[in-house]
């Protein structure tokens, strides 16, 4: 709104959380609360600047008065994907940190089909080295609904039946049983296909918000799929969890068809759902950690939740 010239000259505050990069447009949002406001000749603007600031090495904060440049001192960023054994403990070490939450993955199971010592080296060898780096902090892991893939009844699945199939699966099995043996109070989060409104990648409610003619799924696959705001709100409480595995997500007793009927009804979307080929169900029983405080809305519920939260219901 502020871009687009909305017009309320009596702002004198504004605060700047956009992701805009270009000065013109940056400019323009800050000259909204600069403007003079004829019933007060004394107005003041205050305009703040939100920025995050990613830890810099402790080489990185020093100033470099060399004049030789093999003596320039450069900012270094470590990602994980690169990142050694001891970079990883080093990060841990200087960062005075209680809490570890690891999402990373490779999660696309065709790419760890293509190539599976990438998925080994993301999926099972880096929070290997998160594990022994971890010395007394809680590390939290998220797996995967995959590890159910094979096995040979229905479900909804307890966590202590599991039947890995393809090589994503098998690698997060491998790491949620070495990580427990390293840090036996570490948790180990089996997480559902998650979902929100996000457009860099696909998930279940952008598939169905952005369809224009069908959207198929089966009658015959029973799954959790999880809205990710959920996820994020009962993080503290997960911290508190007793080391172990849990399936952790929202529950359903319907099936991938009947859920996205209700959903399209819902929303009012206009559009053909057709029964898919039958898959085999990743259809978790959650009761463990449900026990222990860490609570979810119904698939069904949390998928409305998303909608009203993005405005597709009013």
């Amino acid at each position: 709104l502020l871009g687009e010239g909305w017009d309320s000259p009596c702002i004198n505050t504004l605060i700047m959380a956009s992701f805009v990069g270009s000065f013109m447009l940056s400019n323009q949002m800050r000259g909204r609360a600069i403007r003079t406001f004829k019933l007060d000749e004394n107005k003041t603007a205050n305009i703040w600047h939100l920025f995050t600031l990613e830890p810099e090495t402790e080489d990185s904060t020093k100033e470099n008065t060399s004049q030789d440049p093999s003596q320039t001192t450069t900012a270094k960023t470590i990602s994980l994907v690169n990142a050694s054994e001891d970079d990883i403990h080093r990060i841990i070490e200087e960062g005075d940190i209680t809490t570890i939450i690891h999402t990373a993955a490779i999660s696309d199971i065709g790419a760890c089909e293509r190539d599976p010592e990438a998925s080994y080296r993301a999926n099972v060898q880096i929070p290997i080295y998160l594990a022994k780096a971890a010395r007394g902090a809680k590390l939290i892991c998220f797996s995967s609904d995959q590890v159910y893939g094979g096995t040979d009844y229905d479900g909804p699945y307890t966590e202590d039946t599991v039947c890995p199939i393809n090589t994503y699966a098998k690698h997060k099995l491998e790491m949620e049983e070495r990580v427990l043996d390293m840090s036996p109070d570490a948790v180990i989060l089996r997480a559902e296909w998650m979902y929100g409104y996000y457009l860099k990648k696909s998930n279940y409610f952008m598939n169905v918000i952005n369809a224009t003619k069908s959207v198929s799924f089966s009658s015959k696959q029973y799954r959790g799929i999880t809205y990710v705001k959920e996820v994020a709100e009962n993080m503290d409480k997960v911290a508190l969890l007793p080391g172990g595995v849990y399936n952790f997500g929202s529950e359903t007793d319907k099936s991938m068809y009947e859920i996205t009927r209700l959903f399209l009804d819902a929303i009012g979307k206009k559009i053909t759902l057709e029964d898919a080929p039958p898959r085999h169900n990743l259809w978790m029983n959650c009761e463990k950690a449900r026990r222990l405080g860490v609570t979810f809305s119904s698939v069904e519920d949390g998928l409305i939740s998303c909608a009203r939260d993005y405005n597709y219901i009013l």
